[in-house]
């Protein structure tokens, strides 16, 4: 999932000083975005950022946090962005998880704000927090059902789910609302890879992941099976008949089913 939310990043990291230009403390760079609407970021402003927030001492964590979720809640994007690079970079310090665990509401908060990129945050920071997962599954639940929200930024959470609690049924009833939505091909095949970042042992789960070889779309059809060559061989045995009905069809797509066949003779 790690890799779900640093993609998400990336281009902040690279759009957010100018070269030779003496990088101001974290605390006055963020509260100069909130306070400048025309201040913008500048190339390599945000990867700055988070390598301050890396090596600096746990007291400036603490006096720059309020200042991070300030900015979180701002309505102008770029200052949103900035500060989901720091609050990222506060998470992935030792001492990340005691720090933020005090504001586990305001973390859970951000998946309610209609953006994506925060609400791709959010999963990363929660499993740095080391608390019981209890404490945030029914926010995360009714996020990914959440029909109101982008279904752009669920994959990390999704993936979140199968993770920490591959077997509760709010888990499967969360993801089978999202994926019972209209949504983008693109989109549909995010979150069945999403469903397998790490495979379950779980037959629901992998149910859903089935159902997809049942897509009108050949491309949703080819991931279904792309995600379920993750598993082992003898866990596709609940998937045998509808990759045979596949492997053996003239008008599938080719590389759809010679994907078909392949599971079908995975040792």
């Amino acid at each position: 999932m790690k890799s779900i939310v640093l993609a998400g990043l990336l281009a902040i990291y690279l759009s957010a000083g100018a070269p030779g230009q003496e990088p101001l403390p974290v605390k006055q760079y963020l509260e100069m975005l909130i306070q400048d609407p025309g201040r913008v970021p500048q190339f390599g402003e945000g990867m700055r950022v988070m390598d301050q927030v890396a090596g600096m001492p746990q007291s400036n964590v603490i006096t720059v946090l309020p200042v991070i979720f300030e900015g979180l809640a701002s309505d102008r994007e770029t200052v949103r962005m900035q500060s989901a690079l720091a609050l990222h970079a506060v998470s992935l310090r030792t001492d990340g998880g005691a720090l933020l665990r005090p504001r586990l509401d305001d973390v859970l908060a951000l998946l309610q704000r209609n953006d994506v990129r925060l609400a791709l945050t959010v999963p990363a920071v929660l499993e740095r927090l080391e608390i019981p997962p209890t404490k945030y599954l029914p926010s995360v639940w009714s996020y990914v059902a959440d029909g109101s929200q982008p279904a752009q930024g669920k994959t990390g959470s999704i993936c979140l789910l199968t993770r920490v609690a591959p077997s509760a049924e709010q888990t499967h009833w969360a993801i089978a609302a999202f994926l019972d939505r209209q949504i983008s091909t693109q989109e549909r095949i995010e979150a069945l890879s999403a469903i397998g970042c790490v495979p379950a042992d779980d037959d629901k789960l992998m149910d859903l992941i089935i159902n997809a070889l049942n897509d009108p779309d050949q491309h949703v059809r080819g991931a279904a099976l792309s995600v379920l060559d993750r598993y082992r061989a003898k866990d596709l045995a609940r998937a045998r008949e509808p990759l045979s009905r596949i492997a053996l069809d003239q008008n599938e797509d080719a590389n759809v089913r010679r994907a078909a066949e392949r599971l079908l003779t995975k040792k």
